[in-house]
């Protein structure tokens, strides 16, 4: 028969092991959230790069469209280098989607440039078309991956609803005070 005070020792080493498990699962558990945190604010400074020297590489593009006097010179090598430089040097951090769609990018632009260098407007208009499909298709991605566009409907929703709550609470005062 176990006596009283071995038991209770028994006890006591038992949920002393317990606890401390559950300490070591928390601990690594705690270091994980804080390592997907740093990489999903790294993403972000990524992608805040990557679309400001799109951004800047979109301008360019404009001023070539509205003024084809530009044909030979403009700084679209060197904005699109930007993009490429960034895309290249941080590549490892977004995810699959936006990473294939940002190369995709980088390559509709430059046949965007070939044939504006090369082509009449008919012909250059049309690869700027695909090129601005690609830059749908990457912001879209980009979106989908922050989550912006539920973060957008969540907060239109709270709107909505506190619009009718306004509406509500006005048609309730008008009736008590109309009596």
């Amino acid at each position: 028969m176990i006596e009283t005070k071995d038991l209770f020792y028994i006890i006591g080493i038992s949920s002393t092991i317990l606890i401390g498990l559950m300490n070591y699962f928390i601990s690594i558990k705690n270091r994980r959230n804080s390592l997907r945190e740093h990489l999903y604010k790294e993403q972000f400074i990524f992608f805040k790069e990557i679309m400001t020297a799109i951004n800047n590489l979109n301008i360019e593009i404009q001023s070539l469209i509205n003024d084809s006097s530009k044909r030979s010179e403009n700084d679209f090598d060197k904005l699109l280098k930007d993009v490429v430089d960034i895309y290249t040097i941080l590549e490892f951090l977004p995810p699959e989607d936006v990473r294939g769609n940002c190369h995709d990018l980088i390559f509709k632009a430059n046949q965007y440039y070939m044939s504006f260098l090369t082509s009449k407007f008919e012909l250059y208009s049309k690869s700027y078309n695909t090129y601005y499909e690609a830059y749908s298709r990457l912001v879209d991605s980009i979106q989908e991956y922050v989550g912006t566009k539920n973060l957008s409907r969540e907060n239109m929703l709270l709107h909505r609803t506190d619009d009718r709550l306004q509406k509500l609470s006005s048609e309730i005062a008008n009736r008590i005070f109309k009596k």
